[in-house]
């Protein structure tokens, strides 16, 4: 039985911005169900797979979730990489320079999975449990004793420019000593920070303070998140400054002085003394420096319920922007197709007026290079990964590009698997527009699906 697992890309033009809204379900190998019966996944290869006792053989079951989280009058069901399932797939759409990724849907047993291809994974201690949170699940702490601790790796050793993104929900400040409530802090021990996202005891603000290269920097917000809200707090660190954004909006900064040096090694400690009481959800780290941009529409696509976010900065006629994602797969089937398609070309509010496909033609069987300051419209192509065919070029020069149709078409299909290693391929979106080009919003639906081959 093939499994699909569909990833929707909304693509919306503001003000000459592009923005790309990633949309992934995760997996929950947990027993699922309804009001009229169980199923429990890893019983037999129940789903998706073959199972067999000596009463009965079960063949290729599955309904709705050939196409992610189905429902139906009489069951519910899941769909993402089982590891003792046949003919699992999952697929994600990550941003680029993506390090760690720790959505925190695992929603059963202690395991924070690492959803970027790092494997990093992550272990829930002394209670913190699982709930509904800001995009699926989360993580509860009782402000007590409960925390969780990411592993030390090399991938979460962010040298450079990097970035620390996540949601946080504090209901109510605890009775434990101290000034402030930690939060999320890189390092070895309480006093080797490499960096410490936390809020103030006396005013709720949340803040960040720094050890890095051996000089300590702090950012102080004037934004109270103790108010048993969601807040998005995020920590950019690049060659000239430090930022701490707050629900999208940048609140403090303080300068630098060349690259950083994550010296202190160590784990990652969430609520490291147990003093927070809230939840948390949707922790990201990337090795670059993002943008406020690229802040502000992680903000928003998580507020729309999507977990990942691309923009192309600001569209001049005549010069192209680039966005790049990672399409990361995981699956035990031998290979898997992947397609792309969209509803229409991007559409103007008026609902008229269009962006075409590449002017210079191009399919994604034949794709064409890409004329700078000639070709106008939007096409996409493969910038790297495993076994990428060589009609899509072998670097910037030779990059060939190839527009979205509304008919699915396989753009990559990949063979010679083993089971259950993570691949990333990556995806690069090229626009640019005519100068008679109407200004305003423009939007569309690219859909990229993946298939697992039997």
């Amino acid at each position: 039985m093939k499994h699909i697992q569909r990833i929707i890309l909304v693509l919306i033009v503001s003000a000459g911005t592009l923005i790309l809204l990633l949309n992934s379900n995760s997996v929950k190998a947990v027993p699922l169900v309804s009001p009229n019966f169980r199923l429990d996944a890893q019983v037999t290869n129940s789903f998706g797979g073959f199972g067999n006792s000596t009463s009965y053989q079960l063949v290729s079951s599955g309904g709705e979730a050939v196409v992610g989280n189905g429902s139906g009058g009489s069951y519910k069901l899941g769909a993402g990489y089982i590891s003792q399932l046949q003919q699992s797939l999952e697929l994600r759409l990550n941003s680029s320079g993506l390090q760690g990724y720790y959505p925190l849907d695992t929603n059963t047993g202690v395991q924070a999975y690492d959803a970027s291809s790092n494997n990093n994974n992550g272990v829930t201690a002394n209670g913190a449990s699982w709930s509904i949170a800001k995009v699926g699940n989360g993580l509860v702490f009782d402000g007590v004793n409960d925390s969780m601790t990411i592993p030390d790796a090399a991938a979460n050793t962010l040298a450079g420019p990097f970035t620390v993104s996540l949601w946080v929900k504090i209901d109510s400040l605890s009775n434990k000593a101290g000034s402030f409530v930690e939060i999320l802090a890189k390092g070895t021990s309480s006093t080797s920070r490499n960096y410490n996202i936390y809020a103030s005891r006396a005013t709720g603000f949340v803040s960040i303070s720094s050890s890095i290269a051996g000089v300590s920097k702090s950012a102080n917000s004037n934004t109270n998140i103790v108010d048993g809200l969601w807040h998005h707090v995020v920590y950019t660190y690049g060659p000239t400054r430090g930022n701490i954004y707050v629900d999208g909006v940048q609140k403090s900064f303080f300068g630098t002085s060349g690259a950083s040096s994550d010296t202190p090694a160590g784990v990652i400690n969430v609520s490291e003394a147990g003093a927070l009481q809230g939840g948390l959800d949707e922790i990201k780290l990337f090795n670059r420096e993002l943008s406020a941009d690229e802040v502000r529409d992680i903000y928003d696509s998580n507020n729309a319920g999507v977990a990942n976010a691309l923009t192309i900065p600001q569209i001049t006629a005549g010069a192209s922007q680039n966005a790049l994602l990672d399409m990361q797969v995981t699956t035990d089937a031998g290979g898997y197709n992947s397609a792309i398609s969209q509803n229409f070309n991007l559409r103007h509010t008026d609902a008229t007026t269009t962006v075409p496909n590449l002017s210079n033609g191009g399919t994604v069987t034949l794709p064409v290079l890409w004329d700078e300051g000639n070709t106008k419209g939007m096409g996409f192509t493969l910038t790297g990964g495993i076994s990428i065919p060589g009609i899509w070029g072998t670097g910037p020069v030779s990059y060939k590009y190839a527009p979205t149709t509304t008919t699915p078409t396989t753009f990559f299909s990949r063979t010679g698997l083993s089971g259950g290693v993570k691949e990333v391929t990556n995806v690069q979106f090229k626009l640019d527009v005519p100068t008679t080009q109407k200004s305003g919003q423009y939007s569309n639906i690219v859909t990229i699906t993946a298939t697992a081959k039997p």
